[in-house]
């Protein structure tokens, strides 16, 4: 299945690897940055890899111990949509005005 990104995955995305960027290193933010886009791959082949978040009904990815990516696997159309990603440290609430 191919992932879609949405406007809000891609900002998200953005927000986080450069607060990464500026709170430790160019290093840390492509080890991020590196770690993502494997974790996409991934889910990508196996769309249904990572746990499933009954609250949100979406799935949740960990990207290392920073975030977490939340996504839906539409399986009518064959594509994964790629919601937003969340900073592991901010609130749930935080995560119900992403999704």
């Amino acid at each position: 299945m191919k992932a879609i990104w949405s406007t809000n995955a891609k900002l998200t995305f953005i927000e986080i690897l450069q607060n990464i960027e500026q709170r430790f290193s160019l290093k840390e933010a492509e080890s991020f940055y590196n770690e993502t886009f494997h974790i996409i791959s991934l889910i990508e082949r196996n769309p249904y890899l990572f746990e499933l978040n009954e609250k949100h009904h979406v799935r949740r990815a960990l990207i290392q111990h920073i975030s977490s990516l939340f996504y839906e696997v539409d399986d009518h159309n064959k594509t994964i949509q790629l919601l937003t990603f969340h900073h592991n440290r901010m609130s749930e609430d935080h995560i119900k005005s992403l999704l």
